[in-house]
């Protein structure tokens, strides 16, 4: 297989994250990582970012072009607008609120505390994720699509890929599982990703599993704030508060400035 990092696409996306960190690429490969790949940000003393991929999975270069695009749109900010995003211990108390509550999933299934606990990170840290990484993410792919047409046919294979997984969210049973907060949280913002993605891509099926269960109106609502909002990256961390305001859970998670590489 030829590596990733000599296509003309991708070399040029990573000499970008160079270019605008002042900050060298180094580039690994882990043919065992489940996911296609991921970017570690360089901060403290580390001396590269670090770019890891799959190469046994298709279409993995759009998938290093998305990753990358995080750290330039974290670059693009001045240095004292740069923030990570971490969850709250408020945020960890609500999700255990919500299983524990009257009719709440630990009741009904008299869960162990310490399963409890482990279910409500893992609830938190889902819906955490989604909500840093769609909103900004979609500018991503806003960004691959109208730049790099060499990418299309792996961005439209990974994006077909993963609409069939956040359709699954939709099983009854998984539904039965969330409190109603987090699985509406997860549903409007899958919603908003179908009608993103059909408008992206030219398509018309995406958004059909998620107005079968009345998600589409509040997905439609997500995605009105995300055309609105300037595309700019300054305006990212405005983007995902005012989608966490919409879904109501602003205070689970802070912004918290990234930590400056030692010189």
């Amino acid at each position: 297989m030829v590596p990733i990092y000599v296509l003309t696409e991708i070399t040029d996306v990573l000499q970008q994250v160079e270019e605008r960190s002042g900050i060298p690429v180094e580039v690994t490969t882990d043919p065992s990582m489940p996911t296609f790949a991921s970017i570690k940000i360089a901060k403290g003393p580390a001396t590269h970012h670090v770019l890891t991929y799959n190469p046994t999975k298709p279409g993995v270069d759009y998938h290093v072009a998305y990753q990358s695009g995080f750290v330039l749109r974290l670059f693009e900010n001045s240095p004292d607008e740069r923030y990570e995003f971490a969850g709250t211990k408020s945020g960890h108390e609500a999700v255990q609120g919500l299983l524990t509550e009257q009719g709440g999933v630990a009741k009904k299934l008299r869960l162990p505390k310490a399963t409890m606990k482990q279910l409500a990170e893992q609830l938190l840290d889902g819906l955490l994720a989604q909500l840093r990484s769609y909103p900004i993410g979609m500018r991503i792919d806003q960004w691959i699509r109208e730049t790099y047409p060499a990418l299309h046919e792996a961005q439209e294979g990974s994006i077909d890929r993963q609409q069939r997984d956040n359709a699954q969210v939709l099983n009854p049973q998984i539904r039965q599982m969330a409190p109603p907060l987090i699985f509406s949280g997860n549903a409007s913002m899958n919603a908003a990703y179908a009608i993103f993605c059909e408008r992206l891509l030219n398509r018309s099926q995406y958004i059909i599993p998620y107005r079968s269960v009345g998600f589409e109106e509040r997905g439609q609502a997500l995605l009105n704030v995300w055309d609105e909002l300037p595309a700019a990256a300054r305006h990212d961390r405005v983007l995902v508060d005012t989608w966490a305001d919409e879904l109501e859970v602003s205070d689970w998670y802070r912004w918290v400035p990234l930590a400056q590489r030692s010189k």
